[in-house]
């Protein structure tokens, strides 16, 4: 079991390498102070996800904390997929506030 700070592990420029590395080292990954992820933090968000897929992937467990309940740490963005090149790309798309 290993206990992480959320900024140790999505403030930095870590990749899935470095995500499957500590999958490898320990069955258990705890997360803490998990903020809501909005377009501000998209780097973040998309380490987080990585994040969350190499550890589903490698069947190691995620115990996150947060003040949000899951459904509420995305938030103030959209995503879609496009293509510029023939390869497809996840891009964020935020959403405008109504005045």
């Amino acid at each position: 079991c290993a206990w992480f700070d959320f900024k140790d592990l999505c403030h930095q420029p870590l990749g899935a390498a470095d995500y499957i590395s500590l999958a490898n080292r320990f069955g258990t990954i705890i997360v803490e102070h998990v903020p809501p992820l909005g377009a501000q933090h998209y780097n973040e968000a998309r380490r987080f996800v990585t994040l969350i897929d190499t550890l589903y992937e490698a069947k190691s467990r995620l115990v996150i904390s947060a003040h949000v309940s899951r459904d509420h740490l995305f938030v103030d963005f959209d995503t879609r997929v496009s293509s510029k090149d023939g390869d497809e790309e996840i891009m964020a798309v935020v959403e405008e506030e109504e005045a």
